[in-house]
C-alpha cells in the first residue's frame, strides 16, 4: 500500500505538484507516493536485511509498469544514489531514476552505456508519461535491430566431414534469437537484463554431444554438454 498525496511531506509535495501540474502525471494512478514493494525471493539473499522498499515516488504507465523512480531529500547522497541503481532498479526495473534535493535534480537513464553510464547528471526538468514511453520505444527498436553475431567456429560453420556449411545449426540459432527478440519486454527492459527471459536451445552436432546455446545481451554463446 502507498500513502495518499495529502500525506506528502513538505519535501515531497513540491516535486509531486510539479509532476501533476506541469507533466500530467495522475496521483494514485500513474503517480504513486511511497508505495511498498516486497523484496522478491531471488533477491533476499543479496539483501537479507530488507523486507521491502518504499520509494518516495514511482511513475508508471497505465498498465502498471514502472517507468521511473524518484527519491527526495538525499541525506547521504552517495548511499542514496547507489540504492537507486541497485536494489530499487533490481526490484522495480525502472528505465529512469531521479534523485532530488532542494538544490538540484539528478537524473540517470538505465539504458545508458559506455561513458554515459558512469554518473547521475544534473537536469532542470522531469518527463511526461508520453516522453518516457517514446524513449522506451526508441530504445526497444534500437535493441531489436542490433545484429547478433554467431560464432561459427562453434556451430554453423564449415564441416570438413561432410564438406558443407552446417546451415541447419545456423537456422536453429537464428530462430531462437528471433523468438527472443519478439518476446522481449515491450516496456523497455533491454535484451538480457531480466534473467528470467534467458533463452536456451540445443543443437545436435554428433551422436553423443549437444551444443547448448544461450542468447543474452545481444550475443550468442555456446557450451558443450555430454
Amino acid at each position: 500500500m502507498g500513502k495518499k498525496i495529502n500525506e506528502a511531506t513538505s519535501t515531497d509535495l513540491p516535486v509531486i505538484q510539479k509532476l501533476i501540474n506541469e507533466y500530467g502525471w495522475k496521483p494514485e494512478d500513474t503517480l504513486l507516493y511511497q508505495q511498498t514493494y516486497d523484496i522478491p525471493e531471488h533477491l533476499k539473499k543479496q539483501y537479507p536485511n530488507l523486507k521491502y522498499i518504499r520509494p518516495d515516488i514511482v511513475l508508471q504507465d497505465f498498465n502498471g509498469d514502472v517507468l521511473a523512480v524518484i527519491e527526495n531529500n538525499l541525506d547521504k547522497e552517495n548511499k542514496d544514489l547507489l540504492k537507486l541503481r541497485t536494489v530499487i532498479t533490481q526490484v522495480l526495473k525502472p528505465r529512469f531514476l531521479y534523485a532530488c534535493s532542494v538544490e538540484r535534480v539528478l537524473f540517470y537513464d538505465n539504458a545508458w552505456r559506455g561513458l554515459e553510464a558512469g554518473e547521475f547528471k544534473q537536469v532542470t526538468s522531469f518527463m511526461s508519461l508520453e516522453d518516457m514511453k517514446l524513449k522506451v520505444e526508441q530504445q526497444r527498436k534500437i535493441d531489436s535491430n542490433k545484429e547478433i553475431t554467431i560464432d561459427t567456429t562453434i556451430a554453423g560453420g564449415y564441416d570438413l566431414s561432410i564438406g558443407m556449411e552446417r546451415y541447419y545449426q545456423l537456422q536453429c540459432i537464428r530462430t531462437i534469437i528471433d523468438l527472443y527478440i519478439e518476446n522481449a519486454d515491450p516496456h523497455g527492459d533491454r535484451l538480457g537484463q531480466n534473467p528470467h527471459r534467458r533463452c536456451l536451445g540445443q543443437i545436435f552436432v554428433g551422436k553423443r554431444h549437444v551444443q547448448a546455446y544461450s542468447v543474452c545481451s545481444g550475443s550468442a554463446d555456446a557450451g558443450e554438454t555430454g
